[in-house]
């Protein structure tokens, strides 16, 4: 595995000067660890904070560029929605299931309540939800369970999703500090002073 991983990064790394090829280069290195990662990593410590890191890049990145897309009046909807369906990699997935006829339903239940399609925003936050149950943190769990209900009763709204798009990508960064706070920077809960906390100043 060790080999596979420094063979693909070498592959990109001698890409990098040619722009024609370093993306494709970067993206294979990057689906060649994922692979690895999914298949032979085991489950512990390590694959649930690569896992977390994963969910909340994708979450936030995803509805921070579906505001952008979906920003739109119904009758204005379909550029907006057929580059959604590509950016959620799911153009296949969408013509198999609905014969590739573009139509705000269906397309914002795949691209975000769809808990089978793993580039849907739901499905960002019910694996985020499942890896911080795992390690006990049941307030951020239901956070993540929260945002989960919030961008799947979206698929009702339809029009001029922007800022409530934006606002679950802000709720996505906002977990991601509190989860860096608690499990990396190991500091205590920011909270207000009591009064018998104040102490007179040290002259």
């Amino acid at each position: 595995m060790l080999a596979t991983v420094r063979f693909a990064l070498r592959q990109a790394a001698e890409s990098l000067p040619n722009e024609q090829t370093a993306l494709p280069m970067l993206l294979s290195f990057a689906a060649t660890f994922a692979g690895i990662a999914a298949e032979n990593m085991s489950r512990d410590g390590g694959w649930l904070f690569l896992e977390m890191g994963r969910r909340l890049e994708r979450g936030e990145s995803m509805a921070e560029s579906l505001a952008i897309l979906l920003d739109a009046p119904p009758d204005r909807l379909e550029p907006g929605m057929a580059l959604s369906i590509e950016l959620a990699d799911s153009v296949l997935s969408y013509d198999l299931r609905h014969a590739g006829i573009l139509s705000p339903g269906p397309v914002l239940s795949m691209v975000l309540a769809d808990l089978f399609n793993p580039r849907s925003l739901a499905f960002q936050c019910a694996a985020l939800r499942a890896c911080l149950e795992r390690l006990g943190a049941d307030d951020d769990a239901e956070t993540a369970h929260q945002l989960q209900r919030e961008v799947t009763n979206l698929v009702g709204v339809a029009s001029n999703l922007g800022e409530p798009l934006r606002r679950a990508a802000a709720k996505l960064r906002l977990l991601s500090d509190r989860m860096h706070r608690r499990f990396v920077a190991l500091l205590p809960e920011a909270h207000a002073l009591e009064e018998n906390e104040v102490r007179d100043p040290v002259p």
